[in-house]
């Protein structure tokens, strides 16, 4: 049997485990316990490479769930709509919930009830590399919900007697995060070479030292988003997690879900965002403030922007069918809104980048095979050699051909992080974080340049001296920051250097741009929306429809500005973010 069939195969009974779990508990709650169900697995027939392979790919639809959500908000790709509060509704984050719930967190449960030590039976099933690295993915499952929604269910979730389970405060399920993660690395410290893993792990390949270090830059983290109501606590931390050097130090490590791009079925193993681009045309809008951003942002392209972005024109349209805004014919016009400050980007940019504005919410014209679209990085797409073809030219056969990844944290993540926390501990270190910023900016450009080589024209591949331009250009920003409004101190103003780079090497990650923006509030300058008046930024997400809907001790937020546990608002309030 081949490698492909073999993973097929193993994937459905993964699924087909997990689905059947799900009515095993519907079912047999009503039932006599003397009858058994023919129809559904017990959980005790089932393999447990099987019930992790549904977990790793859960895990992975989670995180494609709610990268998007954070993207769109910090102007990474276009936020559709005209104000915040009808770009979304509360049925558009149903995903995030199900697939949190009903998909990694109760299928993690069953593997941690397996696979756990028991005394009190003389066969002990205890399997330190389940154990371990699913409390890493369920963990980040939590901290992620209480990023984006605040406080949700957890202590009462899974009591099948109870359908109703209410809210914990996102502290507590914070901490009942940070437990897991430490739980995580005492197991994973277990696994020896005897130890059974399973024979596809998408993350680590078995490697129980990666996991481990994912376990701890996540727990580096968890308290990063911490520092503003607990300065101390999180310093003293982050500190020991800095001293033990057990964290993700180099590309090796890196915590990235990787697709194999090579079925279409059962289940489809390339990169959504190629899949959805290079086979229909049908992908998302990029947005034209990131865009820019790496275009001209330093007064020449970042080095990453021909992996990143990928032009299927080279020249800006004069369409105004295409693009309303492209000439200035009455009642369309090529001038920004009065409320842009100068230089903003808007409506397109030079040499073929067709993005859209922040909350441009018009209809879509037939552009698809003319705007910018996904690049080679981590989308697995097509290097931007000026080619200027359509995308669906090549179709599967494109680029990386779709064997793309998900930047769940990277080493660059956390130097971005450490530099963060270098600069504003309560004892301030601006060298240390400077020193961070490079290695952080430098790791970011060779994560992108040594994706997929064979898919890059060296021709136009970055050089050294570029690489070393951008970076000595960033390093001057740094070194000349000052002051610039008031009430910013000097630390803000590196700070938001720092922040600029850290946005630009997330591409992919709309968790951590997210949580960055509303924990920092930078970068600053972020484009504005279309209208004067947007309305409230999303601090953090209204509850999904089928939790309002379903669990009657449920009550939906009074508005957009409800803000999580660890963004008090007094450091950047309203208006502030937007």
């Amino acid at each position: 049997m081949n490698t492909m069939k073999k993973r097929t195969n193993n994937t459905i009974k993964g699924v087909v485990f997990a689905l059947g779990l799900l009515t095993a508990i519907a079912c047999t709650e009503g039932l006599d316990s003397n009858l058994n169900n023919p129809s559904a697995l017990a959980p005790e027939q089932a393999s447990n490479e099987y019930i992790w392979n549904g977990i790793q790919l859960s895990f992975a639809n989670f995180y494609l769930n709610v990268t998007d959500f954070g993207q769109d908000l910090t102007r990474m790709r276009n936020l559709y709509g005209s104000i915040y509060e009808n770009a979304y509704t509360q049925n558009n984050f149903n995903g995030i919930w199900l697939s949190a719930y009903s998909d990694v967190m109760v299928n993690s449960n069953l593997l941690l009830d397996k696979t756990k030590e028991n005394p009190a039976t003389t066969t002990v099933e205890y399997n330190p590399f389940y154990q371990g690295t699913t409390k890493v993915m369920k963990a980040y499952v939590l901290l992620t919900l209480v990023d984006y929604f605040g406080d949700v269910p957890y202590a009462e979730a899974f009591n099948t007697s109870n359908f109703n389970p209410a809210a914990q405060s996102g502290a507590a399920v914070y901490d009942s995060a940070q437990n897991l993660l430490q739980s995580a690395v005492a197991d994973l410290n277990l696994v020896v070479s005897g130890t059974p893993k399973p024979a596809y792990d998408l993350y680590y390949n078995g490697v129980a030292a990666g996991w481990r270090k994912a376990a701890n830059s996540l727990l580096f983290k968890l308290h990063l988003n911490r520092r503003l109501i607990d300065p101390a606590g999180s310093d003293a931390a982050m500190a020991a997690l800095i001293t033990a050097n057990d964290m993700i130090n180099s590309n090796a490590d890196d915590f990235s879900f990787k697709f194999t791009a090579n079925s279409q079925t059962n289940p489809n193993t390339f990169h959504p965002w190629f899949y959805g681009s290079y086979l229909t045309s049908s992908g998302p809008y990029m947005s034209n403030s990131y865009m820019k951003e790496l275009y001209d942002g330093k007064g020449f392209k970042d080095p990453r922007l021909r992996y990143y972005f990928y032009r299927q024109v080279n020249q800006p349209t004069t369409d105004v069918n295409e693009l309303t805004c492209s000439i200035p014919v009455f009642p369309y016009t090529t001038f920004p809104p009065a409320h842009y400050p100068p230089g903003t980007a808007y409506c397109q940019l030079p040499e073929g980048y067709w993005g859209r504005d922040h909350l441009n919410f018009e209809g879509t014209p037939p552009d698809g095979l003319k705007k910018t679209t996904y690049g080679l990085y981590p989308a697995g797409g097509r290097f931007d050699a000026n080619d200027a073809k359509p995308v669906t030219d090549q179709g599967l056969s494109s680029g990386g051909k779709g064997k793309g990844i998900l930047p769940i944290m990277m080493s660059s993540f956390v130097l971005f992080m450490r530099a963060e926390h270098a600069l504003m501990k309560p004892a301030s270190d601006p060298v240390g974080a400077r020193a961070l910023l490079e290695q952080a900016i430098r790791r970011s450009i060779d994560r992108v340049m040594t994706f997929i080589p064979s898919a890059v024209n060296p021709s136009f591949a970055p050089s050294a001296t570029g690489i070393n331009t951008y970076v000595n250009t960033v390093l001057a920003r740094y070194d000349v920051a000052t002051p610039t409004a008031p009430n910013t101190t000097l630390q803000e103003t590196k700070l938001d250097v720092i922040c600029k780079e850290y946005w630009i090497a997330l591409w992919g990650n709309g968790v951590e741009s997210y949580n960055m923006y509303r924990r920092t509030g930078r970068p600053t300058g972020m484009q504005p929306a279309l209208a004067a008046d947007p309305g409230n930024f999303y601090r953090s997400l209204t509850y999904p429809g089928v939790y309002i809907v379903r669990n009657n001790q449920a009550t939906q937020k009074p508005d957009n500005k409800v803000k999580v546990f660890w963004d008090p608002g007094t450091q950047y309030p309203d208006g502030f973010i937007y």
